[in-house]
């Protein structure tokens, strides 16, 4: 539980800097605000009707009348409205005036309440709380006799424990209070010196605030990403007291990607090098055991760079001849589609094809001597781009082809015959050689 002493040294005292009466209707309308700041938020939480009771504290005395207020989220329909006593239909009105105790509740179209308790006490000293107390509140404890007579020396206590003693019709309050300060508390106080009351104990529950206002957010701030970059998704929310735990969902599962639970209003899921298999719709939920709620759901895209791209003529050897037919092709073999394929002549545009799909592009074209020279050929994806390697095409007319064929073919016959002579003469060298070593070798025998 939460030490008493710290609680001893969060409390503050409003009282003091005016006279009685307009010290009391101060102090009043100062809690009345806070109290009513408190109920706006349920109702914003709860994003349902909500009853406002009046005066905002309890227990009230009894013979007084609490004033009871449905009030809902503007886009209801106030004239479709039911007041609920102990589960039974009883007004349309509203606001209701009520004296009896028990629970009530009501209807706007079809939005039901919150039930609310009201007591109506017979003693003549209360300890007041507010109905609603969320964490991050300031808590006000009023000890208040019957027909606001005045009481001294009054003392608050929480779970048998003493609190703080005060002057005589003091408010005490507890500043940013949390789920520690839920408890059982009473006052005491004394009345004409000598007679000293206890009020009954009242319990105290503080509720935690719900998650509100929930934010996914991405960085870099577009939804298309290069593969290979770092992607960082961000969820967070307005609001929410305790431990939240953020789910990650993607493509609609059920089933958590990622998740984490903290303290904090914030979690981030980082994608360190995103990859194609990480495409796909993302939705975070955030969770404080109080309810749930839903991001937005966003689509994200991998975008893959372009490879290197292939550069292909249909000409053996890279030579043709004119009014030869080649087929142009360049192919890439990785990148997002669409693809825009640019083919080049010694630098400069030849023919652009947009492939919607990603593959191939090609055309055939009817080549003459001007075609000869480099090609190459550039692949883009809008946001990367690559050239392929540069290929040397000769186109020859067909006359100045024979030419060269006769040429070549009279280079060959020469080169023939020139080799025959060299034959001829190396075997008469080599037999002449021989017949004169015979005649030596005679000669000496």
């Amino acid at each position: 539980m939460y030490p008493a002493s710290e609680i001893q040294a969060d409390l503050s005292l409003r009282e003091g800097l005016f006279p009685f009466s307009l010290n009391l209707i101060l102090m009043l309308l100062w809690i009345s605000l806070l109290i009513l700041v408190s109920v706006d938020r349920q109702a914003s939480a709860a994003k349902k009707v909500v009853v406002i009771p009046s005066p905002p504290w309890t227990p009230v005395f009894k013979g007084e009348k609490v004033t009871l207020t449905c009030n809902g989220p503007h886009l209801l329909d106030p004239k479709k409205l039911w007041w609920f006593y102990e589960n039974e239909w009883q007004k349309s009105s509203n606001p209701l005036e009520v004296t009896k105790a028990g629970e009530y509740r009501c209807e706007m179209d079809s939005s039901i309440s919150d039930p609310v308790h009201l007591i109506f006490s017979n003693n003549e000293l209360v300890l007041q709380i507010p109905y609603y107390v969320f964490e991050g509140d300031e808590l006000l404890l009023r000890c208040q006799g019957r027909n606001d007579v005045k009481f001294t020396d009054i003392s608050y206590f929480k779970d048998k424990k003493a609190l703080r003693s005060v002057r005589e019709n003091s408010v005490l309050s507890i500043s940013h209070v949390n789920s520690d300060h839920s408890g059982l508390y009473y006052c005491k106080a004394t009345k004409n010196r000598w007679y000293q009351y206890t009020s009954e104990e009242v319990k105290l529950h503080v509720q935690g605030i719900p998650v509100s206002g929930i934010l996914l957010e991405i960085q870099p701030p577009r939804t298309q990403v290069i593969e290979g970059e770092k992607l960082v998704l961000t969820c967070s929310v307005a609001e929410g007291t305790g431990n939240i735990t953020f789910c990650w969902h993607k493509n609609a599962t059920k089933d958590c990607l990622r998740k984490k639970t903290q303290s904090s209003l914030k979690e981030e899921f980082m994608f360190s090098t995103i990859k194609k298999s990480d495409e796909g719709s993302y939705q975070c939920a955030a969770d404080n055991n109080i309810n749930t709620i839903f991001s937005r759901t966003v689509v994200i895209t991998v975008m893959i760079p372009v490879s290197r791209p292939f550069l292909t003529l249909s000409a053996v050897g890279m030579q043709a001849v004119v009014g030869e037919v080649l087929e142009f092709r360049c192919e890439v073999l990785k990148g997002s589609a669409p693809v825009f394929y640019q083919f080049y002549h010694k630098g400069l545009v030849l023919k652009t094809i947009l492939a919607p799909f990603g593959d191939a592009a090609f055309f055939n074209l009817s080549v003459t001597t001007e075609h000869s020279g480099n090609y190459s050929c550039e692949v883009n994806n809008s946001f990367s781009s690559q050239f392929s390697e540069t290929l040397e095409l000769s186109v020859l007319d067909p006359a100045e082809r024979s030419l060269l064929i006769i040429g070549v073919t009279a280079a060959l016959l020469s080169i023939l015959g020139l080799a025959a002579v060299a034959l001829l003469v190396y075997f008469k060298l080599k037999k002449k050689s021989a017949y004169s070593e015979t005649e030596d070798m005679m000669g000496k025998g």
